[in-house]
């Protein structure tokens, strides 16, 4: 998918509409006003997808999602569900009512995590990855299929159209057909669907847990190991060490190897790539990755070197 250079884009700053650290805040203000929080000193601990906040006056993490009730109404599902199993993980403030709808967005209330001086490392992932395959299915709810590419279709399908949109839908489609046809070899389960050093913490107690389960689903375990795996190739964001760290932690099936991976890589590129494209007003630093990226998708033989924002 190689093609010539592309013009270099001007940064534009965001507006009103969008979801940014801006936009983010007010959200954050109205909801506590609404569930009787103090909001004053609030800090903002993760702007992507969702944005998180730490309160100052009160031992909770507030996180405010870009509207789809479903997905909101699951994570709280799931947050309980892991809670009821005794997996190490996020859990929901019980005595609020939510989610808070406030226009566009939902706002969820979660117990803050006293965060211990060390972080959570990749091979802590690998162990709660082993630990979390191994659940049943809920009984109580049902998880979705998974869907590799549901959230990119959902941020193209409300994208103004453009040359970068139509490349972007066109591999979409493209990689939807390939992950169709795919022969796993685990059996497939309770997966988390983002699992990474990002979405996991180590609290004081030394305890790492479980974050963000906006994508948890029932799906083929390879494309949680697949998350995992392409930290280290072709990302480098892990060394080699690591990685081999993370194959036995798990129970020694490395996803690199099987023949389905090159397929997973390129969804997730094409994931990452659309996601920082919601957030490229947001800096010139997130402009220029976003560009670089979307050249490397149009050159599968491209080094990958990327930014992990």
């Amino acid at each position: 998918m190689t093609t010539g250079p592309r013009a270099a884009r001007t940064w534009i700053p965001p507006t009103e509409s969008e979801f940014t650290s801006e936009t983010a805040v007010r959200t954050l203000q109205a909801a506590c006003a609404i569930a009787g929080l103090d909001s004053r000193g609030a800090r903002l601990l993760r702007l992507g997808t969702n944005a998180n906040y730490k309160l100052a006056a009160h031992p909770i993490m507030v996180r405010i999602a870009p509207g789809h009730l479903e997905d909101v109404r699951k994570e709280l599902d799931i947050a309980r569900w892991l809670a009821s199993s005794g997996f190490p993980a996020a859990r929901v403030v019980k005595d609020i009512d939510q989610p808070l709808i406030l226009g566009e967005r939902l706002v969820t209330f979660w117990e803050l995590i006293e965060e211990s001086p060390e972080p959570a490392h990749v091979v802590d992932v690998a162990r709660l990855l082993r630990d979390l395959h191994r659940l049943p299915e809920p009984r109580d709810f049902a998880l979705p299929r998974f869907e590799p590419l549901a959230h990119t279709m959902r941020r193209l399908s409300s994208a103004v159209d453009g040359e970068d949109v139509q490349f972007l839908s066109s591999r979409c489609e493209l990689l939807q057909q390939q992950f169709a046809d795919l022969e796993f070899v685990l059996p497939p389960g309770v997966i988390h669907g983002d699992a990474h050093e990002g979405n996991a913490l180590r609290d004081r107690s030394g305890m790492v847990r479980l974050l963000d389960f906006e994508s948890f689903a029932i799906g083929p375990r390879e494309w949680d190991l697949g998350v995992l795996a392409l930290r280290y190739r072709p990302f480098g964001w892990i060394s080699k060490d690591d990685y081999k760290a993370c194959v036995v932690a798990y129970g020694g099936f490395d996803v690199t190897e099987w023949s389905g991976f090159r397929v997973l890589q390129a969804i997730r590129e094409l994931n990452m790539t659309t996601w920082l494209r919601q957030k490229a007003g947001e800096s010139p630093e997130h402009h220029a990755e976003f560009r670089k990226r979307m050249a490397d998708l149009r050159d599968d033989s491209a080094p990958r070197h990327w930014r992990a924002l």
